[in-house]
């Protein structure tokens, strides 16, 4: 495991002691597990973004099919309904 030293300002630093006695979890623990939140969800996003051009380069180049796209969609509101 590598060790990163942060410098942090008083206000921060003691936020992140609050929150650690709340959830009764060492401060080193609740960075981590905020930092692997965080880097998930901008990957995620990035993944999306990048799959949301590919699909635009699809489309212009006439490779769409919106009856596939429909049909995606259907299936996934199946799996992940809207709430």
């Amino acid at each position: 495991m590598s060790t990163l030293t942060v410098e942090l300002p008083d206000g921060i630093a003691a936020r992140l002691a609050a929150e650690s006695e709340q959830r009764h979890v060492p401060p080193a623990q609740f960075v981590r597990e905020a930092l692997e939140k965080t880097l998930s969800e901008l990957e995620a996003k990035r993944r999306f973004a990048q799959m949301a051009a590919e699909a635009e380069v699809d489309r212009l180049a006439g490779k769409h099919d919106p009856a596939r796209v429909q049909a995606a969609t259907r299936e996934h509101r199946a799996r992940q309904p809207y709430r």
